[in-house]
């Protein structure tokens, strides 16, 4: 499914991006003089691209420009930390069978043994993006509730289109390719 998207998203080409903050370009050479971040109210910015496109790098020019300010929300570490919740361990074993974990009770998922019931299977697939998504958005919820007023976030994930609370709670999208 492709998703277009919305109207205020911002493209980075190379290392040259629309700033978010001000709307002046903004080109990362090392050297951030100059940069004046105005803050209305809180800002969400999501960060994507393909793995090795420099989302990484980005994130953290981005951060360098106000540190005590701007904040990461990255969901692919998050994500991993739902397969170590007691209860959604039960269910996949209770789902697929002990197979699921290389390690139970650290939670640590075997992926081959996930991949080969998933990715050729899309009631399977969306049932597991189902459960790290809800886990991931309730965790968004409460990690944007400690934060203050005038604070950034920046979401960095790789599937940012592919889930559709995160592209709603975005002001702006960096789409790194």
């Amino acid at each position: 499914m492709t998703y277009l998207p919305k109207e205020n998203s911002v493209f980075c080409d190379c290392l040259k991006l629309d700033c978010p903050y001000c709307g002046k370009d903004l080109v990362f050479d090392g050297m951030n003089e100059g940069v004046i971040l105005n803050y209305d109210k809180m800002k969400v910015i999501g960060i994507t691209g393909r793995m090795g496109s420099g989302k990484s790098t980005i994130i953290k020019l981005l951060k360098s420009l106000d540190p005590d300010n701007i904040h990461i929300f990255d969901t692919d570490s998050r994500a991993k930390e739902v397969y170590k919740l007691l209860h959604v361990k039960k269910a996949f074993v209770e789902h697929y069978s002990d197979e699921i974990y290389d390690d139970y009770e650290n939670g640590v998922i075997n992926k081959k043994f996930l991949s080969e019931k998933i990715f050729n299977n899309p009631i399977e697939m969306t049932a597991v993006k189902n459960v790290i998504m809800s886990h991931l958005s309730w965790g968004f919820r409460d990690f944007k509730k400690t934060l203050k007023d005038d604070d950034v976030i920046i979401i960095e994930s790789a599937i940012l289109f592919d889930s559709y609370w995160i592209v709603d709670v975005c002001d702006k999208v960096i789409v790194v390719t």
